[in-house]
């Protein structure tokens, strides 16, 4: 996004994620804050809002008041698209797409040298992955039903809003609206 020109601003309530983000993009203006509370911005704010893995990790109850605060907090006719895992959600089918796809790009012994230098990060990211989808069975996580973000949306005040699009090998759903 930064390189089209836009001013981005990273806003996460966790410490470890927001010096992940300070360490990729030192550039990036990071902002600590709780989405289960006011965002601190004023009204008619952004152009844009993109939220990525987030609406899922909040409880049910609290997710109209972020949507109210995405609606608040952006300009009119600013953009909100919303990526979240959905219910079923299957972590692995998404690391095995990915390495088929690597290995389309690049061949197998490219693919296999890459899957080799990444073993850390992977296993760490399938064991994170594994929680997620524990803690869901157990009911303390919410994955996003199919029509949770178009009701979110369209019970918020948002229009234009886009039909679901799966995304990231079909184990997540993404939409797109716009306040008017």
């Amino acid at each position: 996004m930064k390189e089209k020109g836009a001013r981005v601003i990273g806003l996460d309530n966790c410490d470890e994620a927001l010096d992940r983000c300070r360490e990729k993009c030192s550039n990036t203006e990071i902002v600590a804050s709780n989405l289960t509370e006011k965002l601190p911005f004023p009204d008619n704010y952004f152009d844009k809002i993109a939220a990525n893995n987030v609406v899922y990790t909040l409880d049910k109850q609290i997710r109209i008041k972020l949507f109210n605060e995405f609606y608040r907090t952006l300009k009119p006719t600013g953009i909100l698209v919303v990526s979240d895992a959905h219910v079923g959600f299957k972590p692995i089918k998404i690391y095995f797409d990915t390495i088929k796809i690597q290995n389309e790009l690049t061949g197998f012994f490219e693919t296999v040298k890459l899957i080799l230098k990444l073993v850390v990060p992977t296993v760490k990211m399938l064991i994170y992955n594994k929680q997620l989808v524990s803690q869901s069975e157990k009911g303390s996580l919410d994955f996003i039903e199919p029509q949770e973000h178009i009701e979110l949306m369209r019970s918020t005040g948002f229009s234009e809003i886009s039909e679901n699009i799966n995304v990231y090998s079909d184990q997540a759903t993404l939409n797109k609206c716009k306040k008017m």
